[in-house]
């Protein structure tokens, strides 16, 4: 009997305590302390800036950490949903500036310290080009077929304009998107809302820079590939002249639906031989059937033609 009242009592300190703690957080809310880190900083005002010509160069994306106190439940919130910091650069001149980072925190809320008071950045010349849109294809769907490719029949728009600092500008060479093989279909084509970003050639993300077009359309389709003889046939050969021989090129590499392409075993070719009276590389024109397409399409199609003179 004495064990049971002992236990007894265990279990009404252990409820006790409980409810304790649960009133001290709940209802007390005492003041904490805490770090905070990877907190991303943002640029304002750059519609002021904008409106001068001028646009801030934004070599990476720039983070900060801090340590905030106040009320448990205020800064735990603060905690779970982030800060943020930002510069305002309206009244930034040309060259190098320095500005004060701020964190907009909620009153009751005390920022104790930061890793960085300030930024250090450079400002230029405002300028707009349009770039070409790029689409790029991940996941395995297509590698699991060997004769098997993702393609792209159209983008829409094709190019984006993209605005900002003359420097960050000059290093894009394309907006990229990707698409996931898992939800190219070779049955039919389909479109697909795709977001892109600015790159570099060795598509490196470019930052700090505004576009026309976060998102592009793109048509795709899962196509069949397949190699076949290429017939070439001349064209505009000299007055007294014939073909003696063509050298180079005698298949390529095409892709298509499943249906159009498994007849195709040769695609026509024509060259241009006006003014050629001896050996030559000429480029070739192919004559490609509806819905079928050359694999690598800029690929130089150059063929050496042998001519001599008739008899």
């Amino acid at each position: 009997m004495m064990l049971d009242n002992k236990t007894f009592i265990k279990i009404i300190s252990l409820i006790a305590a409980i409810c304790l703690w649960v009133y001290v957080m709940g209802e007390v809310d005492p003041n904490t302390k805490e770090n905070i880190s990877n907190i991303p900083v943002s640029f304002t005002g750059i519609d002021a800036l904008a409106e001068k010509d001028l646009a801030v160069v934004q070599e990476q994306e720039e983070f900060i950490s801090a340590a905030i106190s106040g009320k448990r439940s205020e800064v735990y919130d603060i905690k779970r949903s982030g800060l943020t910091a930002s510069v305002d650069v309206s009244n930034c001149k040309k060259g190098k500036n320095t500005g004060k980072i701020n964190i907009s925190l909620p009153e009751g809320v005390k920022l104790e310290n930061i890793s960085d008071s300030t930024l250090h950045f450079k400002v230029e010349p405002l300028v707009s080009e349009k770039k070409p849109a790029v689409i790029e294809f991940t996941g395995s769907a297509a590698g699991s077929e060997n004769d098997a490719v993702d393609w792209v029949f159209e983008i829409d728009p094709k190019n984006v304009t993209v605005q900002g600092a003359k420097s960050s500008v000059g290093k894009i060479d394309h907006v990229m998107g990707t698409v996931d093989s898992q939800i190219v279909s070779k049955e039919a084509d389909k479109w697909v809302s795709v977001t892109v970003v600015p790159v570099t050639k060795d598509n490196v993300r470019v930052y700090g820079v505004e576009l026309s077009e976060d998102k592009v359309r793109v048509n795709v389709q899962r196509l069949v590939k397949k190699s076949a003889k290429l017939e070439i046939t001349a064209e505009n050969v000299e007055d007294g002249y014939a073909v003696d021989k063509f050298a180079g090129i005698d298949a390529v590499d095409i892709v298509g639906p499943a249906d159009v392409i498994k007849d195709i075993k040769k695609i026509k070719a024509t060259v241009d031989l006006t003014g050629i009276t001896t050996s030559a590389s000429v480029e070739a024109t192919l004559d490609l059937p509806d819905n079928i397409f050359l694999l690598h399409e800029d690929e130089s199609l150059a063929v050496t033609v042998t001519v001599k003179l008739t008899e």
